[in-house]
């Protein structure tokens, strides 16, 4: 079991494991622009501004108390709700049992399969216990009172983040460009994304993630590196963040 507060309990590419790295940034308002779990926000933000262009993603974030989330969670009862038109009511729940943390769904409902193997919150019946994380998670979403957004990182301004603070600080986790990763962004503005990436830093503190050439390449200092998981696998993709003051310029 972990401590960590997880509004969506399995999610690709989350930054769980760089939350001990990030404790001195804890207490600050956070604005995260590519939001996915926003599992900094969840254990680090004193208020938050969450953005994704998901708008299912969005809808879990800013309907957080909507989660049918049962006593006891079995497979069977997996394979059942994720073909419900309403599933992302069940979200939490099929989030703490699919494999490999890919969020994805069609019209057909949630199309990921459910993990195999033991598990730490099963029981001999074969049954899940999510309840109490989701309990603890719905106390924390209702503290946080987040603000969440079905936009684009570009549809908010200036005026939306300052709004949060002087101490705010802005997270950048878009798709990494060159990576092998899964949820590796297809057609996205990289150009664009760099030229916003240089207006925010003239304004505000920010916290940016992506690949370790990536950020040196455009004149930045690595912080902190760590490899991917992609899959359950190591294929040699590694992550970095790097903290960039504001008014600190690249290149």
């Amino acid at each position: 079991m972990t401590d960590d507060v997880r509004f969506l309990p399995s999610y690709v590419g989350s930054k769980r494991h760089w939350l001990p790295t990030l404790q001195p940034l804890a207490g600050r308002p956070f604005v995260e622009l590519f939001a996915g779990s926003a599992i900094l926000s969840a254990n680090l933000a004193s208020k938050a501004l969450l953005v994704d262009l998901d708008p299912v993603v969005a809808r879990i974030l800013s309907r957080f108390d909507e989660q049918e989330v049962p006593e006891t969670f079995t497979r069977a009862d997996y394979y059942r709700l994720r073909s419900e038109p309403d599933w992302w009511r069940h979200a939490y729940a099929l989030q703490s049992l699919s494999y490999s943390g890919v969020f994805r769904y069609s019209k057909n409902g949630y199309n990921v399969p459910a993990k195999g193997g033991p598990d730490p919150a099963k029981n001999k019946k074969n049954e899940f216990h999510v309840r109490p994380a989701y309990e603890r998670a719905l106390e924390r979403w209702r503290e946080l009172a987040p603000d969440v957004r079905n936009q684009s990182y570009l549809d908010i301004t200036d005026a939306d983040i300052a709004a949060l603070g002087d101490n705010v600080i802005v997270v950048l986790d878009p798709p990494y460009e060159g990576s092998q990763a899964a949820y590796n962004g297809n057609g996205f503005d990289y150009e664009a994304y760099w030229t916003r990436v240089a207006e925010l830093t003239a304004k505000f503190d920010v916290l940016l993630f992506d690949r370790q050439a990536n950020i040196e390449k455009h004149g930045f200092e690595v912080h902190a590196v760590r490899k991917m998981r992609v899959n359950g696998a190591r294929p040699g993709d590694s992550e970095a963040l790097t903290v960039i003051p504001k008014g600190t310029t690249g290149k």
